[in-house]
């Protein structure tokens, strides 16, 4: 193979996100192929040059304008990390709502990046949520593969007891 046909491959070849390419600031982990979670993006660019294509934002705390995250797809999901009370239906209908519009970007092939502010309760519920709806997982595999990947999410009790309870989907 030569340069050029290298390159014609390289340029076919959709990009995904490198986690070797990651700057040390950017506090993100893979979860599982395209899947992503971190905390609060950096503006700008960065994300979409990494070859991410939807951000998710969960910390109701940062919820910008989608001009200051160029090239990339936003999903607003604003919400609070409590663990003194349960998530609510209406929480948890938002929850699942987030997690399906995620399986169907990650199903069109894209990158995903489910962010909150320090990336491990409120984007592992989404997370969490996402990876029993994409491979029918139990909430319980879910969880332990989720902290697998990124070791402090879900320490939201409240959370865990939730996405613990999701029955394995055959």
């Amino acid at each position: 193979m030569d340069d050029e046909d290298r390159e014609v491959l390289e340029w076919l070849t959709p990009k995904r996100p490198n986690e070797d390419d990651f700057p040390l600031n950017l506090d993100v982990d893979r979860v599982f192929d395209k899947l992503f979670q971190g905390a609060v993006p950096p503006q700008g660019d960065l994300l979409a040059r990494l070859g991410f294509d939807v951000v998710v934002l969960c910390a109701n705390e940062y919820q910008p304008r989608a001009d200051l995250h160029p090239g990339v797809e936003l999903i607003y999901m604003p919400t609070d990390d409590y663990d003194h009370i349960p998530p609510t239906n209406e929480h948890i209908e938002k929850v699942q709502a987030t997690a399906a519009l995620v399986v169907k970007r990650l199903l069109e092939g894209k990158a995903v990046l489910v962010t909150c502010q320090m990336g491990w309760n409120r984007s592992g519920l989404v997370t969490a949520t996402a990876l029993h709806l994409w491979h029918g997982w139990s909430g319980e595999r879910c969880v332990v593969w989720l902290k697998q990947h990124r070791e402090d999410a879900l320490y939201n009790k409240r959370f865990a007891i939730h996405i613990k309870s999701l029955r394995e989907r055959t």
